[in-house]
């Protein structure tokens, strides 16, 4: 009969990538896994800077080194998947990264066009605008550049108002954190 003390209780190393078939193996299973490894790595990037922006306390030079270890944590938590990547999927793949990097990379000339704030675009780019030279996200209407119309209200579906003289933009922060950041 085997004890307790018979029985090997430690994981198995995993083998290196030693040959060529290893190695594109392993990289088709990164390329694969790039969607979801992206989108933790954004996420897992702004965890702190959004938690510090809430706070009032946003600060690029605070923000920026906590960035990447946030990101690189989110990143292995989501992992790469067990089984190997096939020729096909990641072909798809890549593909659909090329087609998106191409999408972005046309559309990034027109962000500078969008100058009425009516729709969320606008509201991010003016939140992320904001937050390069401000720590928080109570953005002043200055009255005394756009005057003060009669019956007039500072508000829109992008922006509330939470004082005099001083609105806050609407919804999640994420994008206006990493625009502010790249912006600094």
């Amino acid at each position: 009969m085997a004890q307790a003390s018979d029985v090997d209780l430690t994981p198995a190393a995993r083998p290196r990538a030693t040959t060529r078939a290893d190695l594109r193996q392993w990289l088709s299973r990164v390329l694969v896994a790039s969607p979801e490894l992206v989108a933790a790595g954004v996420a897992g990037f702004c965890v702190g800077p959004m938690v510090l922006l809430l706070a009032g306390a946003f600060h690029p030079q605070l923000v920026i080194p906590l960035g990447p270890i946030g990101a690189g944590v989110a990143m292995w938590v989501c992992g790469l998947p067990a089984e190997p990547a096939d020729r096909r999927t990641t072909v798809i793949t890549g593909a659909a990264a090329l087609v998106a990097l191409a999408w972005f990379l046309y559309n990034v000339r027109y962000f500078a066009e969008d100058v009425y704030a009516t729709r969320d675009p606008a509201t991010y780019g003016i939140a992320g605008r904001w937050l390069m030279d401000n720590h928080s996200l109570k953005i002043g209407v200055q009255p005394d550049v756009f005057g003060s119309p009669k019956a007039a209200r500072i508000e829109s579906s992008g922006f509330h108002a939470v004082g005099p003289g001083t609105v806050n933009a609407q919804g999640n922060h994420l994008l206006p954190v990493l625009l502010a950041l790249a912006g600094s």
